[in-house]
């Protein structure tokens, strides 16, 4: 394990041939840096509201509106 102190994870990364997600994207508080890291396992514990926004900002052209906005449960009427 790595830890990096004054970075903040942007968004996840989703693998189009596993449909898994494979890593995620930091940005440096400190630098500004985009950096990518890849896992066999992922845990995303950023809080309610954390969580959802790095999830939304997993846009790929799988997900275009980000990973998990797909679910027609969570539409309001």
């Amino acid at each position: 394990m790595t830890i990096r102190p004054n970075s903040v994870v942007h968004s996840i990364i989703f693998d189009p041939e596993t449909k898994r997600a494979s890593g995620v994207r930091v940005l440096d508080a400190e630098t500004g840096e985009s950096l990518e890291f890849f896992a066999r396992v992922l845990f995303c514990c950023a809080s309610a509201l954390g969580t959802t926004q790095i999830l939304l900002n997993s846009a790929s052209e799988h997900h275009p509106d980000g990973l998990g906005s797909s679910s027609t449960s969570c539409t309001a009427t």
